[in-house]
């Protein structure tokens, strides 16, 4: 008998791991080969696992000849989906694998008209409808997959061995191939999943984005800090002349009470009389923020952020959180605002492209239009990724902020270095 070569079609479904053929020929040598390998057009069609025991197992293999009715495709990857427990995913590769064979044994029927037997389902539609059909899997996933396959096709393996799900493939193959291949090394064989790839592509665009900002400042493209100061807010205390600020707009961390009341106490020294300082804040926080700053400044206005996107969930009140403040406080004496202002802004979103909690340049660009004048002062005492003196660069303000972490003052003062000077439009 000559050598024995597959079937196409048996190659749709992967062969066992050594361990697993080690059992399958234990076990055919106790009981004998049970499931006769079938054979078709002198091709093994199905059983080539089978066919690797006996060889192990030292048992003479046994054969029979297909002679099912219709397609032996359709057959099978129908006796194939019984024996294994393969995810919709999984079985899209498959379909996947099938649709070239789909196309072939098709040109093969209509070259031989009626002699070749017709898929014994007698579905019409696209070839990839009617492999996702045999397969039992979703169209949108087979589209899905020629798409995978085209942009990203290291990670076919990924999904054909459950380690990842169609729609997480799909994320990943959206990412440029270093990102993805830094996700692929991080993982080494383990599943991948939204929540992984996530927390990996976060990684990788942090570590880029420092390693932009310090080759920038390394490379002597920063020409000066660009008013971006690297520590303490205290540093503003020698920065500043008293009452020389028009306004303090900034972004503390919500839960540091000190430091609200830190940054109220610098205002008071530093602003100029009926001046304002603006801070973010949390909803849990509040009272004890406003307590903070109040007890150097006078309480002035509330201004509400709706969120553009998703709510925010705040677990311990069990409530979906839709919008974040912005306090107001003053020096005395009170003023009213140099141009009439809503207090309720439709936020951007957040900007993680410079920081992780960055805000929308939208939002600060309105507070800071409206509070104040072309040439007047604004600082930032936190100004993370730099959003509030990339606005005022923007709007003909000028600036002065620190930030306490030097990496994220080098990722700001990179912004602003890179920043065309854009005239109010």
């Amino acid at each position: 008998m000559k050598k024995l070569t597959l079937h196409p079609a048996c190659k749709l479904f992967p062969k066992l791991s050594k361990e697993e053929l080690k059992e399958l020929a234990a076990d055919i040598k106790a009981k004998g080969l049970l499931n006769l390998i079938v054979l078709y057009e002198g091709q093994i069609l199905d059983g080539r696992n089978r066919f690797l025991a006996c060889k192990i197992a030292k048992v003479k293999p046994r054969f029979v000849q297909w002679a099912g009715k219709g397609s032996p495709l359709e057959w099978v990857v129908s006796e194939n989906l019984i024996r294994r427990h393969l995810t919709s995913s999984q079985r899209a590769v498959v379909a996947l694998d099938l649709l070239p064979l789909l196309e072939k044994e098709a040109r093969k029927r209509q070259t031989l008209g009626k002699n070749l037997p017709k898929v014994a389902s007698k579905e019409k539609g696209k070839a990839s409808q009617i492999a996702a059909r045999l397969t039992k899997t979703n169209s949108a996933y087979v589209r899905s997959m020629k798409t995978i396959s085209k942009n990203a096709p290291e990670l076919i393996a990924k999904v054909r061995a459950g380690l990842l799900s169609i729609p997480d493939a799909s994320k990943l193959a959206r990412l440029s191939g270093p990102e993805r291949k830094k996700i692929l090394l991080q993982c080494n064989g383990t599943p991948i999943t939204a929540e992984l790839i996530y927390d990996l592509t976060k990684q990788i665009k942090i570590q880029a984005r420092e390693r932009a900002a310090k080759a920038y400042a390394k490379n002597g493209k920063a020409s000066n800090d660009e008013g971006i100061l690297i520590g303490d807010m205290s540093l503003l205390w020698k920065k500043l002349d008293s009452n020389s600020v028009d306004l303090f707009l900034t972004d503390p961390p919500y839960s540091q009470i000190k430091l609200y009341e830190r940054l109220a106490e610098l205002a008071a020294a530093k602003l100029r009389p009926g001046g304002l300082c603006l801070a973010y804040s949390g909803q849990l926080y509040l009272p004890a923020i406003l307590e903070a700053m109040g007890r150097h400044l006078t309480y002035w206005w509330t201004f509400a952020i709706e969120f553009s996107g998703q709510h925010c969930a705040i677990h311990p009140r069990h409530l979906q959180n839709k919008w974040k403040p912005v306090v107001a406080y003053a020096k005395p004496p009170l003023k009213h605002a140099p141009n009439w202002l809503t207090d309720i802004l439709h936020g951007g979103g957040r900007d993680k492209e410079h920081h992780d909690w960055g805000q929308h340049e939208s939002e600060v660009e309105y507070l800071i239009e409206k509070l104040t004048e072309p040439g007047q002062l604004v600082v930032d005492p936190f100004c993370g990724g730099g959003q509030i003196p990339a606005v005022c660069k923007a709007v003909g303000r000028r600036w002065m902020a620190t930030e306490i972490d030097k990496t994220t003052a080098l990722i700001a003062r990179k912004r602003l270095g890179e920043q065309n000077r854009l005239s109010k439009k």
